[in-house]
Order: structure tokens, then C-alpha cells, then sequence
């Protein structure tokens, strides 16, 4: 199999993953908006009419942000995976396992940051719901708080991946190329 094939594959399921978040959330919360108008008991206001159409809003764009981008990854995915792994064609036996762990390394990594991404909407309408609450509410005190941290380090961990194996791969290919002493 092709190093470029297996990163192809491995960036098609993250888009699917993504794209059963997007449709996930978009459920569950509006099934959530759904049950507390019907757990009501007194009638709607227009003042909370106009801010569940505002709630629906966002959760129509929360979940179009991940959809969006799983169809991104989708549409993408062999400029990605060309990216991810230069050379297409059939790995030499003696390279196959460093090329293979190479490849799922980066693949690992976008994984991590298109993850990372997809969850940017929610942590963005759970803070922007805190501070509704309580306009003096930071992202310290936020209980986004923990979700952000989580965002960062997905990013951070995507990152630091995506720059190891680039790194690693210059020198293992330098040291794969060089004559055996």
C-alpha cells in the first residue's frame, strides 16, 4: 500500500468523525433548546423568543463549522495526504516501517488539529453563554475553562507532532540515503 493511500484513508475517516460530531451536537442541543420550551410552563416572552432564535442561530453555525470542515478534509483529502507523505510511490521494504510510522504520525497530528478546530464553536457558545450570565466572567473562570485548555493542548500536541516528524524524517531519510559504514 501506498504510504499517500494510507494517509488519504486516515484523513476520510477524521472528515466522517467530524461530520458525526457536527450532526451529534446539532441534535443534542437542539433537542436541549426543544425539552426547555416544553418544560415551560408560562409563555414566551418576546425578549426570550428573540434569544432562543439567536440560540438556534448558533447552534445551526456550530454545527455547520465541523460539517464544513469535515467536507473540506473530504474534498482535500489527496492534497493533504500528498502533503503529509511527498513521495507516491511504493515505499523500498527496507524503508516501509519508518515511512508507515511517519505517515500515521502526521496523520495523527492533523487529526489532533482538526479536532481541536471542531470543537472551537462550542467553547466559543459555552463561554459566550458564562458571559451572558455574568458579563464579568473571563476565560479563567469560565466553565469553558477546561475545554479551552483541551483546545489548546490539541493544537499544541498537532503541532509539535506535525514538526517532530518533518524534522525526524529529514534526518532518518539523510541517514537511510547515506552509504552503510
Amino acid at each position: 500500500m501506498k504510504s499517500t493511500s494510507l494517509a488519504q484513508i486516515a484523513i476520510r475517516t477524521l472528515a466522517l468523525f467530524l461530520f458525526y460530531k457536527a450532526v451529534e451536537f446539532g441534535i443534542s442541543a437542539y433537542m436541549q433548546g426543544y425539552l426547555w420550551l416544553e418544560t415551560k410552563s408560562v409563555p414566551v416572552d418576546a425578549e426570550s423568543h428573540r434569544l432562543l432564535g439567536i440560540a438556534r442561530l448558533m447552534i445551526l453555525v456550530s454545527s455547520l463549522i465541523p460539517a464544513g470542515l469535515a467536507g473540506l478534509l473530504w474534498m482535500t483529502a489527496p492534497q493533504l495526504a500528498r502533503w503529509t507523505v511527498p513521495a507516491d510511490e511504493e515505499t523500498p521494504p527496507a524503508k516501509l516501517p519508518q515511512s508507515l510510522s511517519s505517515t500515521l504520525l502526521q496523520v495523527t497530528a492533523i487529526m489532533f488539529i482538526g479536532t481541536a478546530v471542531a470543537t472551537l464553536p462550542k467553547l466559543l457558545y459555552d463561554f459566550q453563554k458564562d458571559s451572558r450570565r455574568d458579563p464579568a466572567v473571563t476565560i479563567m473562570t469560565s466553565k469553558a475553562f477546561p475545554d479551552a485548555l483541551l483546545f489548546i493542548g490539541k493544537i499544541i500536541v498537532g503541532g509539535v507532532l506535525l514538526i517532530v516528524v518533518k524534522r525526524g524524517g529529514l534526518i532518518a531519510a539523510e541517514r537511510l540515503d547515506s552509504p552503510a559504514d
